[in-house]
């Protein structure tokens, strides 16, 4: 999945799957290049997908003056798979979101 974006100051990239960063190994490559109109494209490639790289991908650009966000979904079919998540806590009487 690809974003792309311009500003002034350029745009940081941040990717994220569910919610939390696109994992950190050789399997999924984060990588960026401005084109000769000077927008910059970002971009997540997945080598040897697997069941668990199936989520919500999102792709947030943000500079000193503003962020915007784009989401895309990514089925991937095979056995099923839960995505481990870390501790969570949450306040009697409030709302909680678990996606």
């Amino acid at each position: 999945t690809a974003g792309f974006w311009w500003g002034n100051p350029p745009p940081q990239f941040i990717w994220t799957l569910d919610g939390f960063p696109v994992p950190d190994n050789s399997r999924f490559l984060v990588g960026q290049y401005v084109t000769i109109h000077d927008d910059v494209i970002s971009h997540v490639n997945i080598s040897h997908l697997k069941e668990e790289d199936g989520g919500e991908y999102t792709c947030t650009a943000k500079n000193s003056v503003a962020h915007v966000s784009h989401s895309a979904k990514i089925n991937v079919y095979g056995l099923p798979y839960i995505r481990e998540m870390p501790k969570i806590t949450a306040v009697a009487g409030s709302d909680l979101v678990i996606k």
